[in-house]
């Protein structure tokens, strides 16, 4: 049955986006617009030598992006991202983690990639519909403070909520209709895999509502998701299982000050499935204009993933994994920052043999 409705919503939006194409012949590009950055992690890591990897290890990444868009006619925009990169950082051979600890890093010592090539078009002053590859991360579970791995947080965990099975970038729809201006609803289908095989039955599926909210005078942001992947998942307790697996959660910012804005996540996933069913962070960015650096910035962030009953039985100590983050962003001028940062992981993939683990890095970051 939830296959069914999910081929029903992939042909919605099908034949919402044919009458775009309609128009291509009428449709003007105009003036190309590019941007990107360099970034650069080099971490070690500090009381590892009794873990998995043996030994303390510094390790390195680093990736290039380029964007370009343009606007189509009136009504679109067209948009290539396009990523390079080298060097995996700490991997799980090095720390393991649910939480991660470079999330800037790549999966393999060196890629090529296109991340993202869509078109959207504005269907109404309210309604926008995004179709191609994309990436639901940045539409999805966003937070104003704890988003962007190249700026703020390093951490996977604080760069959005580990209980998301996002799927890698792939071909997909994603529509917004703002309510009024305080209320946004999203709906969003993409392939649950990135090889675009199988796309009906193996998708993901996810709605989140937004609302702006005024707390003493300053407008905060509260999002409330639920997301559901079709896709054949083996269950913690049989391997040959072929289960669907969903979560929900909520992502909130609000500023307190004028230079203070903090944050939290929850996220609840299924237990038959994960190996933790709830994941939840809190933490606050503070902008340096307190003490006369407007374009610095101080974060600090505590994280924990929460053990589902049959993974925590597999272990012979468990203990829910926890993480600490804290960074400073130097803004040498408008293009350049350089950014210190310190990790802490605990019980590192619900194991409480995992011995505390410091993570030291420091994160250069060039953009234009």
């Amino acid at each position: 049955m939830m296959k069914r409705f999910f081929v029903v919503i992939v042909a919605v939006l099908f034949f919402m986006a044919v009458p775009l194409y309609s128009y291509s012949a009428e449709l003007e590009m105009g003036a190309l617009e590019v941007g990107g950055g360099i970034t650069m992690v080099i971490q070690s890591t500090s009381g590892n030598d009794g873990n998995i990897a043996g030994e303390d290890v510094t390790d390195g990444s680093i990736s290039a992006d380029l964007e370009l868009s343009s606007s189509v006619g009136q009504k679109g925009t067209a948009f290539l991202h396009l990523e390079v990169g080298s060097g995996e950082g700490l991997q799980d051979d090095e720390i393991t983690s649910f939480w991660g600890v470079n999330d800037d890093a790549g999966d393999t010592q060196s890629f090529t990639e296109v991340s993202e090539a869509w078109y959207e078009h504005k269907m109404s002053d309210r309604t926008v519909l995004t179709v191609g590859k994309i990436d639901l991360s940045a539409y999805f579970d966003t937070n104003e403070v704890a988003n962007d791995e190249t700026e703020q947080f390093l951490a996977t965990g604080f760069v959005g909520n580990v209980a998301i099975e996002f799927p890698d970038n792939a071909l997909g729809a994603r529509l917004t209709h703002s309510v009024s201006d305080a209320v946004d609803l999203s709906v969003a289908w993409q392939a649950a895999n990135a090889d675009h095989e199988d796309i009906i039955n193996d998708s993901f599926f996810i709605i989140e509502g937004d609302i702006k909210v005024g707390v003493a005078g300053k407008e905060g942001n509260y999002r409330v998701y639920f997301w559901y992947n079709s896709a054949d998942h083996p269950t913690l307790t049989d391997p040959a299982a072929e289960e669907s697996g969903w979560g929900i959660g909520t992502s909130i910012d609000q500023p307190v000050t004028d230079a203070i804005t903090v944050f939290a996540r929850l996220g609840v996933q299924d237990a038959d499935i994960y190996p933790f069913d709830m994941a939840w962070s809190l933490g606050a960015g503070i902008n340096g204009r307190a003490w006369g650096r407007n374009d610095d910035v101080i974060g600090a962030a505590f994280g924990m993933a929460m053990l589902s009953d049959d993974y925590e039985n597999t272990l012979a100590n468990p203990g829910d994994e926890s993480h600490f983050e804290a960074y400073y962003r130097y803004a040498i001028n408008e293009n350049i920052a350089v950014t210190p940062d310190l990790q802490v992981v605990m019980n590192a993939e619900g194991d409480s043999d995992f011995d505390t683990v410091i993570v030291a890095g420091v994160r250069g970051q060039f953009s234009f």
